[in-house]
């Protein structure tokens, strides 16, 4: 999708073509099952154009137009798991606050097991966030459950996590109140009590959030569109590649 594309309703027909209806919801299940299981890269897109699987738009066949051609540009992509005990359980939780009509955040979860994918989420979050540092909470509490998940699923495997995983954000409040202070703050005390279970998580010891660059947010990929610049920059960072030459991005 290009930077900045917002898909609504407002082109959507009253009376959908059943046929073309029935075509775009069998291409948008096609591209939600590639972005499920291996296609971390158009995630985002394609939880985007899911949405209006009920009456789709111009604006709606045009964003998939464009993501066929970008999987027939890029068809495939090596994920190379790489064997050993180094490097572990880590994480990413990102946000994109209020991108969409209803206001809602849209959340980026991002699990890599020894520096690989193994992980990913782009989803609508349920209620509307009243800051950037309440969406970014919200990510970083749907990011516990998924790193509760995986270190349970790890010591099944005796692959145990010896310490707290460490989920990388870029949201200095939000991590103060998953690491410190929980609804202590002005700006935090009518977060509801279900969103602190980042918190939780981080007193229990499962995780410990950290504070990266906004450049360097890897989940950035899963939140919003992002010119091309910046979106090969998260993709090959997270299959392990070097980034083509700047000149290429022009």
């Amino acid at each position: 999708m290009a930077p900045g594309l917002l898909l609504d309703n407002s082109d959507c027909p009253e009376m959908p073509d059943p046929v073309r209806q029935k075509q775009y919801r069998s291409m948008i299940a096609k591209v939600q099952f590639a972005a499920y299981w291996v296609r971390f890269d158009i995630s985002y897109t394609a939880s985007q154009l899911a949405r209006f699987c009920a009456s789709a738009g111009p604006s709606h066949w045009a964003a998939l137009t464009h993501l066929i051609g970008y999987l027939i540009h890029r068809p495939s992509f090596k994920i190379a798991y790489k064997c050993g005990a180094w490097g572990g359980l880590d994480g990413y939780a990102d946000s994109d606050w209020a991108n969409s009509v209803s206001r809602r955040s849209t959340s980026g979860l991002l699990a890599r097991y020894n520096e690989t994918p193994i992980l990913w989420r782009s989803k609508m979050q349920k209620t509307v966030a009243l800051s950037t540092a309440e969406a970014e909470y919200y990510s970083a509490s749907e990011m516990a459950v998924e790193t509760i998940y995986l270190r349970g699923l790890l010591a099944n495997m005796r692959l145990p996590e010896e310490s707290e995983t460490p989920v990388y954000e870029d949201n200095a409040a939000c991590i103060e109140w998953a690491n410190h202070v929980m609804g202590g703050r002005e700006r935090a005390k009518h977060i509801d009590i279900r969103k602190h279970f980042a918190h939780e998580a981080v007193q229990n010891g499962h995780m410990r959030l950290h504070k990266i660059a906004t450049e360097d947010q890897l989940a950035d990929i899963l939140t919003k569109p992002l010119n091309r610049r910046l979106f090969e920059r998260c993709l090959f960072k997270l299959l392990g590649q070097d980034p083509p030459p700047t000149a290429e991005w022009n």
